[in-house]
């Protein structure tokens, strides 16, 4: 039986890849409201973008980090771009603590 398992798509060079576009995203979102748009509410459309994506942002704050740990713990992957997302997210929270 030919069948997939999870290291497999942990080893796809396209899963890190994908995992730090998504913490680019995040730190970017996370640093646009914080030095950016410093008052997001000011232009509405600014302030609807902003509502809208808060928690798909939040969530992955939380699970980025999580898939970027399980891809430097797998053998087979690139771990150049995992590292990289971590550093990223913690950065993230960093700004998001002050």
């Amino acid at each position: 039986m030919n069948e997939i398992s999870r290291s497999s798509f942990l080893s796809r060079p396209k899963t890190s890849r994908l995992i730090l576009l998504l913490s680019i995203a995040v730190f970017l979102y996370y640093s646009m409201s914080k030095f950016i748009f410093t008052d997001v509410y000011k232009f509405a459309f600014v302030g609807a973008v902003y509502e809208l994506l808060w928690l798909p942002m939040l969530l992955l704050l939380v699970a980025v980090p999580v898939g970027s740990i399980l891809i430097l713990v797998n053998k087979h992957s690139k771990k150049r771009p995992a590292l990289v997302s971590i550093l990223l997210i913690g950065a993230a929270i960093i700004m998001l603590a002050r």
